[in-house]
C-alpha cells in the first residue's frame, strides 16, 4: 500500500575512477489520495478509540502501537531537529528530509508539538548561570 521514491547518489572517487559507486535509496511514503481518505488521527481521537473500545483485547493493543510507534516519530524527530539544517546528501540527509515532508501531512504531530511549546512558554523562564550562582550563594549564608 506504500509508494515508493528513489533517490540516487553517486558516490565519485577522484583518485580511482573505477571505484565510483551509485546508491539508490527507497523511501516508503502513504499515498496521497490515502492520506485524504484517512487522515491522522488526533490524540484526541485516539483516546476516544480507547475509552470506547478498549475492553477489545486487539483494538487496546492496536491503540498502545499506535502510541509506541508515535513515541518514536517524537524520537526521530529529535535527532532530525539535532542534525541540523538540510544540504545533506548522503543516505542521512535524504531521510531526514523526506521526515519533514513526511511529518507535514501530520496533524496530531504538529498539535502535540504546539501543545509543548505553548506549555514551555507559559513556565517562567530559566534562570541565567549568574543568576543559579547568586542562588546558592544566597542559600549559603
Amino acid at each position: 500500500m506504500c509508494a515508493q521514491a528513489h533517490v540516487c547518489i553517486v558516490y565519485v572517487d577522484a583518485q580511482h575512477p573505477a571505484h565510483d559507486t551509485v546508491q539508490t535509496y527507497s523511501i516508503r511514503t502513504m499515498p496521497y489520495p490515502l492520506r485524504i481518505e484517512y487522515p491522522a488521527l488526533s490524540t484526541e481521537q485516539l483516546k476516544a478509540i480507547g475509552d470506547r473500545y478498549g475492553h477489545d483485547p486487539v483494538v487496546r493493543r492496536l491503540v498502545m502501537e499506535v502510541q509506541a510507534l508515535r513515541n518514536l516519530v517524537y524520537r526521530v524527530h529529535q535527532v532530525a531537529q539535532a542534525a541540523g539544517p538540510g544540504g545533506r546528501t548522503d543516505g542521512f540527509g535524504i531521510a531526514v528530509e523526506a521526515l519533514h515532508r513526511e511529518l507535514a501531512a501530520e496533524t496530531w504531530f504538529h498539535e502535540d508539538i504546539a501543545r509543548d511549546e505553548a506549555l514551555r512558554a507559559s513556565r517562567p523562564p530559566e534562570p541565567s548561570p549568574h543568576e543559579r550562582r547568586a542562588m546558592r550563594n544566597a542559600r549559603k549564608w
